[in-house]
């Protein structure tokens, strides 16, 4: 029973994850094969930036659990510190790159000028959400070491959802506000990882 309370709604979290996505290449496809092709390309820089994280956070929730089993609080807090300076750091290295040079990241994965020139507005816009998604992971992984697996749960989907929605709004527009196209998949993934935060910090 405790292991389900635990792996299910992380479970739950993944998959939610995943339609962010799925969502992007659907919404994308039906405004033209470049921007859908420049966006898979230019979010293999998230990708990268979360393999560093991801051992970040996943060496945090192996030795927090260890130290919050033991009714550790302290240790908790240093682990914590820990995991999260390194996340934030590495997070400023790769917003600072996508910000600055984008069509340099953006040749590193193709030569083709179209798919550099979208590519790179889709990373200058995206680059603040690599510091906000390292300090919502971390926060996350506190909410799961110290049995709230279920609240984190809860924010990383109501976090998809915002941004699903968002992509929606953003990418095609609505009424008078006009849509951003390939921009506004960046700017929905930045705002729901600003939601992320907060929640998480809350």
């Amino acid at each position: 029973k405790k292991f389900i309370k635990i792996a299910g709604p992380i479970s739950f979290q993944n998959l939610m994850s995943s339609l962010v996505s799925a969502s992007d290449a659907f919404m994308l496809g039906f405004l033209d094969q470049t921007s859908l092709s420049a966006v898979s390309l230019a979010t293999q820089v998230a990708f990268v930036y979360s393999l560093f994280f991801g051992a970040f956070v996943f060496g945090f929730n192996v030795l927090g659990a260890q130290y919050w089993g033991k009714g550790d609080e302290k240790s908790v807090k240093k682990v914590t510190t820990m995991a999260l300076r390194y996340a934030v750091l590495v997070g400023m290295i790769f917003s600072a790159v996508s910000l600055i040079c984008p069509r340099l990241v953006m040749r590193i994965f193709t030569s083709d000028r179209q798919l550099i020139a979208a590519g790179a507005s889709y990373l200058r816009v995206v680059s603040a959400s690599f510091i906000l998604t390292g300090i919502s992971q971390v926060y996350l992984g506190v909410l799961k070491v110290c049995d709230r697996a279920g609240t984190s749960s809860i924010i990383g989907s109501l976090s998809v959802i915002l941004n699903i929605g968002l992509n929606a709004l953003f990418i095609f527009g609505i009424g008078d506000m006009k849509g951003m196209g390939i921009a506004g998949a960046a700017l929905a993934t930045v705002c729901a990882r600003i939601f992320e935060v907060a929640l998480s910090l809350i």
